[in-house]
């Protein structure tokens, strides 16, 4: 019966999630696990689409971690990845189970994970379904002039997220303002951002910025590790993980998953990726 009912609910996860279906399946996650998650929604997109956020574990605790996805339009697979790591959270620690020698009750009473599975809302939605008849003839299309916006990085109004991490309150990237905010209220110790655009890194890759900051390539090594895959440091100029590093003077990660999108690149990813996601809080 729990083999029927998990080769049911995975297929949710290895392809792209509509808004809605991310908005259900988190509604449906906190009502089932009321004690383990809470969910809340950190501002709203150019175009007033929530943003929503999983808080998993006690928000009183010093010690928390960020997990950022869905920043392009076009990546669907990081918001997925992360969709499935909230949902393998909350089953372990219901089971009481112990996963790479971590006790999940333990991790649950003592750290604080924060996750965004989707900062680009808009993009997503253009990407799948184009901009729509309301901008039709607009920027967007100006921007994409022989309507194939299956590749489509940008929020609602054109403007890139990835970089745009160096101005405070622009008004073309209000999700950019409202993760800084939260992320200000939350301080946590790590951020880890995930990233699918192969244009950016075809293979896996796990960076962090090029600063002296206590522990980051410490816990860079570790991490490429789990992930086998290879770690460097770089400027990363204008991205979460550059803004963070200068904002909080702690580790900034991103970890690039790859070209492949396909439903076995889910598998994998996600393979390669748990250890980390389950793992990396303990590290802080």
């Amino acid at each position: 019966m729990s083999d029927t009912k998990t080769q049911t609910k995975e297929p949710l996860y290895n392809r792209p999630l509509e808004q809605l279906q991310l908005n259900d399946l988190l509604q449906s996650l906190q009502e089932n696990h009321p004690r383990i998650l809470t969910v809340h929604t950190i501002g709203t997109s150019i175009q007033g689409e929530g943003i929503p956020a999983v808080v998993l574990g006690n928000p009183e605790n010093s010690r928390g971690i960020v997990y950022v996805g869905g920043i392009d339009g076009s990546d669907w697979l990081s918001t997925s990845l992360l969709m499935r790591f909230i949902s393998d959270y909350c089953r372990f620690l219901r089971e009481e189970r112990r996963l790479y020698s971590i006790s999940l009750p333990y991790l649950h009473a003592n750290r604080v994970i924060y996750v965004i599975p989707r900062l680009n809302p808009d993009g997503a939605a253009i990407c799948r379904r184009g901009p729509g008849t309301r901008l039709a003839g607009g920027r967007l299309t100006r921007l994409c002039p022989d309507g194939d916006y299956s590749a489509w990085c940008a929020n609602g109004c054109g403007a890139v997220l990835r970089d745009a991490f160096t101005e405070e309150n622009a008004p073309d990237t209000p999700e950019v303002t409202a993760l800084q905010q939260y992320l200000r209220m939350c301080t946590p110790s790590l951020c880890l951002t995930l990233d699918s655009d192969p244009m950016h890194c075809p293979s896996p890759m796990l960076n962090t910025v090029q600063k002296h900051i206590p522990r980051a390539k410490t816990v860079g090594r570790l991490l490429s590790r789990m992930a086998s895959c290879p770690f460097s440091a770089d400027d990363m100029p204008g991205t979460l993980s550059h803004w963070f590093t200068e904002e909080f003077n702690r580790p900034g990660l991103s970890f690039s998953l790859g070209a492949d999108r396909s439903e076995n690149g889910f598998y994998h990813s996600y393979a390669s990726l748990r250890e980390v996601l389950f793992s990396c809080p303990l590290l802080i």
